[in-house]
């Protein structure tokens, strides 16, 4: 099983930052996996882009809170991917 880790936000390189942390924290349970930090201004579009490869069979949604007032004007990412799912 082909196990990738995609990490979505602003920052590449802190997006991949998160990914890597994902990648090790698997590992310390014997699971390979491969990560994959992505750029974007709309990190549920980007997830749910990702998770339309034929290739996904299964979507695991890890979340991590944001100050309640920007989760109230811009809306919560895991919100989006479980509307849009």
């Amino acid at each position: 099983v082909k196990v990738r880790v995609l990490s979505a936000g602003e920052d590449r390189r802190e997006s991949a930052r998160h990914a890597e942390r994902a990648v090790e924290y698997l590992g310390s349970h014997g699971i390979r996996a491969e990560r994959q930090g992505i750029a974007s201004d709309d990190a549920a579009r980007a997830i749910l882009d990702a998770a339309a490869d034929p290739s996904v069979g299964l979507l695991v949604r890890g979340a991590y809170g944001q100050p309640a007032i920007r989760e109230f004007f811009l809306g919560s990412v895991t919100r989006s991917v479980l509307r849009e799912s």
